[in-house]
């Protein structure tokens, strides 16, 4: 499902139809996949060939393609008997390329399913067949996506003939606080030709609402290509002015809010305290990263966007990406981020992967400083584990006042608790 969804895509970019040639899965059983996991939320129809007809490739019902959107045309590749397949799989898609055509279809990306030993496609299949396969998809202007199936880490005919290359597995991850393992998928890019890339691990997961989502390792967002992708839309400039709270206002020589990182610790009133920072009168959404309970009943529910953070096995790759994909919704709908806030953070030592969350969060603060985004961290107790990357350290102080200190400047002042 990752190669249909991945063509999916691809064929709804370029506004075209997808050609997807079935080896050993039949084509009724890969249209009940598709339907079954996105269910409702099925971008693309699949159109089936002719069971019952009697040619060597089955035509498709004419779908004259209007402003249809993108159809996936399955059909049987007709590769011979046993021993032969090496020899027909060629011709097999060229004449399903002609069926969809005739259909109406206008396939710019073609799926092989599957390249497998059983069919003698597999890590048998010589180096001569995979460049044919790949030179007929190129001078038609096709993206090809084959999908090989592997029972050892290496390397066949296929890996080298192609451009790109994305390895998918499962890992059974450790627990460090003696929690049940859990599986999780895993994707590999061992090779690209077509730009750079970061080889992962990564985790995705497939389901319905969402299809393919891709969880990169935090520090791939830290990398220049990364920026350049999820930061276009961005505003830019200098920090402008945000009044760091309600009915205070802090020394001239104190630094912006924009593109600081606060950390709020204490033994008590984190919450509030961290809530007041930023909170004057701005144009703007909040987005909050709620790691105690979804809502908060006293905090103002307008304007603001929420992450459900609960549970023991939360990672930091889906904490990271799904933060930043509510930025950029927000940026994309034409409002700008008042502020991000991440709490509380004491509740994460009974998770699975503790210091995971921590590095999200760590990579979470310097991308958004760096785009001039304030962004709150606060956690309950007196031994905190977010100011190693913080610019500025906020305490409560005995419910009166809260003092703040900037590591940049050393410099603290107090202001009063909201």
């Amino acid at each position: 499902m990752f190669g249909t969804l991945l063509a999916e895509s691809l064929a709804r970019a370029l506004d075209t139809d997808v050609a997807y040639g079935c080896v050993e899965v039949l084509p009724t059983e890969f249209a009940a996949q598709y339907a079954g996991i996105l269910r409702e939320h099925a971008k693309s129809r699949v159109i089936l060939a002719d069971a019952h007809a009697a040619d060597a490739v089955a035509p498709f019902p004419v779908h004259p393609k209007g402003d249809r959107g993108s159809d996936i045309f399955a059909g049987t590749l007709d590769i011979g008997a046993s021993g032969q397949e090496q020899d027909g799989i060629v011709a097999a898609l060229l004449g399903l390329l002609d069926e969809i055509a005739r259909a109406g279809g206008y396939p710019r990306v073609m799926v092989v399913d599957s390249l497998s030993d059983g069919y003698n496609l597999g890590a048998q299949a010589p180096r001569i067949l995979a460049d044919e396969l790949c030179k007929m998809a190129a001078e038609r202007g096709m993206i090809l996506i084959l999908l090989e199936e592997t029972m050892e880490h290496r390397h066949s005919a296929w890996s080298f003939a192609t451009d790109v290359v994305i390895e998918l597995g499962a890992v059974l991850e450790d627990s460090p606080n003696d929690l049940s393992h859990r599986a999780a998928r895993r994707m590999v890019v061992s090779k690209n030709r077509l730009g750079p890339s970061v080889p992962g691990g990564h985790s995705f997961t497939i389901g319905s609402a969402r299809g393919l989502r891709v969880y990169p390792r935090p520090w791939v967002y830290e990398s220049t290509t990364a920026k350049g992708i999820l930061f276009a839309g961005w505003p830019k400039g200098g920090p402008g002015m945000q009044a760091w709270g309600s009915g205070w206002s802090p020394p001239a020589a104190w630094p912006a809010l924009r593109g600081s990182v606060v950390a709020v610790s204490g033994p008590h009133g984190v919450r509030r305290a961290a809530m007041s920072i930023g909170d004057a009168e701005e144009a703007g959404v909040d987005v909050r990263l709620s790691f105690t309970r979804a809502v908060d009943d006293d905090e103002p529910q307008q304007g603001r966007f929420v992450v459900d953070c609960q549970g023991p096995f939360l990672s930091g790759d889906w904490l990271l990406a799904i933060t930043l994909d509510l930025c950029n919704k927000a940026i994309h709908e034409g409002k700008s981020i008042r502020r991000v806030l991440v709490g509380d953070l004491q509740v994460i030592r009974t998770f699975r992967d503790p210091d995971g969350i921590r590095r999200a969060c760590m990579v979470l603060a310097r991308v958004l400083r760096e785009q001039g985004v304030p962004i709150i961290l606060f956690e309950t107790g007196t031994h905190p584990q977010i100011s190693d990357f913080a610019d500025v350290i906020a305490s409560p102080s005995g419910g009166q006042d809260i003092v703040f200190h900037d590591l940049r400047t050393d410099v603290r002042l107090q202001a009063p608790f909201p």
